[in-house]
């Protein structure tokens, strides 16, 4: 039983939830997304997972 606690604990800090936002947007993806923001979808994909909102992983330019 611990052990399968455990691999689940692991198994949610290793993956990011992306909640969808509205399901009629005419795009899933980050990688879309990131192309409408001209931004690139892997440093979006950074920022999300160091817990930035899309908003702001979309939005900000460096």
């Amino acid at each position: 039983m611990d052990n399968q606690i455990k691999s689940e604990e692991n198994s949610a800090k290793a993956t990011v939830v992306l909640q969808v936002i509205n399901t009629d947007a005419p795009y899933a993806t980050i990688s879309e997304l990131a192309e409408i923001y001209d931004i690139e979808a892997n440093v979006v994909e950074q920022r999300l997972k160091a817990h930035w909102s899309l908003e702001a992983a979309l939005t900000t330019h460096s």
